[in-house]
């Protein structure tokens, strides 16, 4: 596989080819481009408590420290090629320039979100009112995962500062998923059981999904809304879903479908036809496997199929779906014959715009966050995604014992009193088939 490894090609300069992977997420990217804009462009965001005489320096030398441990943070692609050029004084200057944004205005986060443009590097913004560090990507530079694990590393730098010299830095850049999981080239077998796999869930096509209440043909605003259970809740959930032999993955995404299915008025017999998105980061051989290269893509979607049916069954399904694909150690060969015919089937407009929730689950972001790092603490995580189309992306994870479930849309195809009454139909259909109760105040 050295023909996708990182090769210098000019003194200082670094360069390798994008895999299939890696250039599909660009390509999902540049259809937001007639908008100037980025489909699945990531943000996530941290709240901190933090005590700093001069908080701007200490953050602009851990974003530089950490350019030193992951290189692959300030590389550029065409959507074919990665080029890393070694960070002298001259380069460093002109990459904290373009990469490092304060902002001392009263906003927050989640108010700057929708108001981000593209960027063609991962970008720091330090938001000084509110204290928090705000991270942006193109998709394929980072995924969510990347993102939790990157922010572990810069507290632990911030925590505990120390000095790099750059130079040799190259020996961090990271791998494409394929060459970090060492994953072989499919077989014809293999080849043969995606077609008929990607045929059925063609076949599946339209799926359940959102009714649309925006009568808008131009993306606007990308917006987020969240439901956040309590910490007993979420307790709960978890407890239930167990002895179910579910994780909550299983039981919010079963609770989502069924929810689409309510709010978009289908019939019984729709099924669902969406994606999965799996973190494979268990399957890369270390060190990649590890918080040492968060600044990659090693994660990917795979088609998912759910035949109608109640709470319980669409679990059973959802259930086998995520425990045989994550547990294939074939799932990354086949992946890349995958991303090629999903781009080429993507690049022709489907008849009717799909509107399924895609589930994204980040897992339990506290085995990956500390809450505290010296005299540092984490108030608060939130990720997302820029969603230009009619579809909506669909978030859960848990934080520092409660669970989150988040719901990105755009709002020119979706008006916030409709996301909202999905999430509640969510949250019902949850607490309902779960037996969670819910305290009122009296």
């Amino acid at each position: 596989m050295t023909d996708i490894e990182w090769k210098e090609t000019a003194p200082g300069v670094y360069e390798r080819p994008a895999d299939e992977i890696e250039s599909f997420y660009n390509f999902i990217g540049s259809l937001g481009a007639p908008f100037n804009r980025q489909q699945w462009a990531i943000t996530a965001s941290i709240k901190l408590r933090f005590e700093s005489a001069d908080v701007i320096s200490q953050v602009k030398e851990a974003w530089t420290t950490l350019r030193y441990d992951h290189p692959t943070l300030a590389s550029n692609t065409d959507g074919t090629r990665k080029v890393y050029h070694v960070g002298n004084d001259e380069e460093l200057e002109r990459w904290l320039k373009e990469t490092f944004i304060v902002n001392d205005v009263s906003v927050t986060a989640k108010q700057l979100f929708s108001t981000l443009q593209p960027v063609k590097q991962v970008t720091l913004h330090l938001l000084l009112k509110s204290n928090e560090l705000v991270l942006q990507s193109p998709h394929d530079r980072l995924d969510g995962i990347g993102c939790i694990l990157f922010f572990d590393n810069m507290l632990r730098v911030l925590a505990s500062p120390r000095k790099v010299y750059f130079g040799d830095e190259a020996k961090n850049l990271s791998p494409p998923l394929k060459v970090a999981a060492r994953a072989p080239e499919p077989s014809d077998e293999q080849i043969m059981m995606l077609t008929k796999y990607m045929e059925h869930w063609v076949g599946s096509l339209p799926s359940v999904g959102l009714a649309i209440s925006g009568k808008g043909q131009i993306p606007g605003a990308t917006r987020i809304r969240q439901v956040t259970l309590s910490e007993n809740q979420t307790r709960m959930l978890v407890t239930t879903a167990k002895g179910l032999g579910l994780t909550p993955t299983h039981v919010v995404h079963a609770a989502t479908i069924l929810a689409a299915k309510k709010h978009g008025n289908h019939n019984d017999s729709a099924k669902y036809a969406s994606f999965g998105l799996f973190n494979m980061r268990h399957q890369c051989e270390p060190p990649f496997s590890s918080s040492k290269h968060p600044v990659s893509v090693y994660s990917y979607g795979w088609p998912v199929t759910v035949a109608s049916g109640d709470f319980a069954t669409i679990s059973a399904q959802l259930k086998k779906y995520y425990r045989e694909y994550a547990a294939d150690q074939d799932s990354i060969s086949v992946s890349i014959p995958y991303a090629k015919k999903l781009k080429s089937m993507l690049s022709v407009p489907p008849p009717h715009p799909p509107t399924d929730p895609i589930l994204s689950s980040l897992g339990i972001v506290d085995s990956r966050l500390q809450k505290a790092y010296g005299p540092i603490e984490v108030q608060d995580f939130w990720f997302a995604v820029d969603m230009l189309t009619y579809q909506v992306e669909v978030f859960v994870w848990t934080f520092q014992g409660k669970l989150t479930i988040e719901a990105c849309y755009n709002e020119e195809f979706h008006h916030d009193a409709s996301i909202e009454e999905f999430l509640a139909m969510l949250k019902d259909i949850l607490f309902a088939e779960l037996k969670i109760i819910e305290k009122k105040l009296i």
